[in-house]
């Protein structure tokens, strides 16, 4: 007599009768009253060692130090639901920061640099702060936005602001859109397919995870794959090269670049946000 098994490793929710991500599923046949000891030990260290990566920064913030084939990789997993964490993005008055002292600044837990800028340090994507809309930002179709508010994170096209939003960081081009990646990915040989150091944002599908990520060299294709294996459903490139750079907890992770950038994404606690700073805003007008 034959029959199946299932075992699976880690938490079930009836919620939403899924598996999360990270977890271990194997099904196959068996001898009645008999299932590879073997085998088991092999699938519970395999999940083991899987979560066990994940090293834990603060609460709802996680890191993980990720090489697979040719990506080199720093991965931050941030939970969007923490009710202590706010995802924030730079205000004009701001711009030009390097990523450290942006960090700085802002008691960031961490911090990214964000989109292509101009030698006066304006971004060529729409940009928006907890003070608005950066005013001289260009606003760009072709651009989609990492829009951001509270407890909230879209990567979507954007031509105006909404209601919701605190910030936006643009970036070119969408790596994954509606948990597809995007073939071909746009741009020439030497961006695109050639091995760069390299920023990206993702989302997860149900909204609750944001993922950061620098690299040390990857592709466009490389790191849109790499992004999709993490689990984002929708994922933009920023700016790379010479302004790839993540802070995460005090100090800039290797790899990164120290030079000035036009603007920023980071993860603060809730009780560091202040908001828009009007009387700041006001002295540099």
């Amino acid at each position: 007599h034959h029959s199946s098994v299932a075992i699976v490793v880690g938490w079930w929710s009836p919620a939403n009768r899924q598996l999360p991500t990270g977890l271990v599923y194997w099904r196959g046949s068996c001898r009645t009253g008999y299932v590879s000891m073997k085998r088991l030990i092999f699938l519970l260290l395999l999940s083991t060692s899987a979560l066990a990566d994940w090293r834990v920064v603060r609460e709802g913030v996680e890191y993980q130090r990720v090489v697979r084939g040719s990506v080199d990789a720093h991965v931050v997993r941030v939970n969007l639901r923490a009710a202590d964490l706010r995802v924030i993005a730079t205000d004009r008055q701001h711009r030009g920061l390097t990523v450290s002292d942006f960090a700085r600044r802002t008691h960031a837990i961490v911090a990214i640099n964000g989109d292509y800028f101009t030698e006066k340090m304006d971004t060529i994507g729409m940009a928006m702060g907890a003070c608005g809309v950066w005013a001289k930002a260009k606003k760009s179709r072709s651009e989609p936005l990492i829009a951001i508010g509270a407890r909230r994170v879209e990567v979507e096209y954007f031509m105006k602001p909404r209601s919701w939003m605190t910030g936006a960081v643009a970036g070119w081009p969408l790596l994954i859109d509606g948990c597809a990646v995007k073939k071909p990915l746009p741009g020439s040989d030497a961006f695109t397919r050639t091995p760069h150091a390299r920023t990206a944002v993702g989302v997860t599908k149900d909204g609750t995870r944001l993922l950061l990520v620098t690299t040390r060299r990857a592709t466009l294709p490389e790191l849109a794959q790499f992004l999709a294996s993490l689990g984002a459903c929708n994922a933009v490139n920023l700016d790379g090269g010479s302004s790839t750079s993540m802070w995460l907890d005090g100090a800039l992770l290797p790899g990164s670049a120290s030079g000035a950038v036009a603007n920023h994404l980071a993860v603060v606690a809730s009780s560091d946000y202040s908001g828009c700073q009007q009387t700041e805003r006001k002295s540099r007008q």
